[in-house]
């Protein structure tokens, strides 16, 4: 195996376990991979969690108040007070461990503008913009404050570029980056670092003599909405009376709700579950559903965490060109159903009936660029140069 850690490493980012955001989730897997975890530390931008004096996890707490003159200058985010606590903070911890690399995780962009503090306040410090997030959306809305955030965005983008040593991006937003730069070769880009062996469970959730189909994730009323593909399954319920349906969800109760009436038996609601939980369920399943999101290049960080089990996943999308749906091409064992488009029920009970699993060394092949390792690798390849 390479040799990843190269020197101590610290990862500013916002809320980190127990109970992580997706963000805390990616930097997690990458935490994991380093051989020397003692020279791994995290500092994380939240206010609900306290860190153990044994652990190299650290929090910053804030109270965020909004700043009129800080808005003019970055857009509609929080004031640089925010920002001066957690500069402190990753002062602290630079210089009682020895800290040679600051990985920087947008969102929130904080800890961007944290990294520029920290280049400037000590010049071998190598620093790195990690963006898990983009800023596109921006770009397509006609508000007035949102055309002026994606302009404070740019100029900010390029500030990063001219001060930070690396900057790594993940593969969907290739395009936009491309577009924001001129000619850059500090910019990386890479999968969502969740692809990891799946390790059997001993542990039986569901009935063997029955098809289990789970999802596990969010849902939003404006970009993930649950009714179309419920109402599809609906369908397919009809046609194998042995189908079930389970959803470890939250948002869009309401909608939940009414397919729950309809379906019956057949729509098992679990609501909201701890990461653990979640996790038990997807590699129990049978089959896995996705909903992607309407949006461009947003793609649900839970679909990688699937492609890792092998498992046919039935995928739901609002537009054939986003990101999901050419991730979902490459893995192939995928049933794909269109909003407002012609599904045809017949072909999706086929799909699981004669559903099959695909080994770990293919998928690993595949979508190598989803791994922890890969990541962890572009974090430490300028240092390494």
């Amino acid at each position: 195996e390479m040799e990843m850690q190269t020197s101590n490493i610290l990862f500013i980012t916002d809320k980190y376990l127990p109970f992580p955001s997706s963000n805390g989730a990616c930097v997690s897997r990458l935490v994991n991979v380093y051989q020397q975890k003692e020279n791994v530390y995290v500092l994380a931008f939240s206010f609900e969690e306290k860190g153990s004096s044994n652990s190299n996890i650290f929090y910053c707490h804030y109270e965020r108040k909004p700043s009129s003159r800080f808005n003019r200058v970055f857009g509609y985010c929080q004031d640089d007070g925010a920002v001066t606590a957690l500069f402190s903070e990753a002062c602290r911890i630079i210089e009682e461990n020895g800290i040679g690399t600051v990985v920087c995780v947008y969102r929130p962009i904080e800890c961007l503008l944290t990294g520029l503090k920290l280049k400037n306040r000590y010049k071998e410090l190598r620093v790195v913009g990690y963006f898990l997030d983009n800023i596109y959306e921006w770009s397509t809305s006609s508000k007035v404050k949102d055309r002026i955030f994606f302009v404070n965005q740019k100029r900010l983008l390029q500030h990063l570029n001219r001060s930070f040593d690396s900057i790594i991006a993940l593969k969907y937003y290739q395009h936009t980056f491309e577009s924001m730069f001129c000619k850059t070769d500090i910019i990386s880009y890479v999968g969502l670092p969740l692809l990891q062996k799946y390790k059997p469970r001993k542990q039986k959730l569901f009935d063997p003599t029955e098809i289990n189909i789970v999802y596990a994730g969010s849902f939003y009323p404006n970009c993930r909405r649950p009714d179309e593909i419920l109402a599809f399954m609906q369908s397919v319920c009809d046609q194998l009376p042995n189908l079930k349906i389970y959803l470890y969800s939250w948002g869009c109760e309401d909608l939940v709700s009414a397919a729950q009436e309809k379906m019956g038996t057949s729509l098992v609601v679990r609501g909201r579950v701890s990461a653990i939980e979640a996790e038990e369920a997807i590699h129990n399943a049978d089959i896995l559903l996705n909903v992607g999101n309407d949006l461009p290049y947003a793609v649900p960080g839970k679909l990688v965490e699937y492609f890792s089990t092998g498992k046919p996943i039935i995928n739901f999308c609002y537009r054939r060109a986003d990101g999901a749906f050419k991730d979902c091409e490459k893995y192939k064992n995928v049933f794909n159903v269109y909003a407002n488009g012609e599904n045809h029920t017949d072909d999706c009970v086929k799909f699981i009936l004669n559903r099959r699993c695909l080994s770990w060394e293919v998928v690993k092949e595949r979508f190598y660029e989803c791994l922890p390792e890969y990541t962890a690798n572009k974090i430490g390849r300028k240092e390494a140069e």
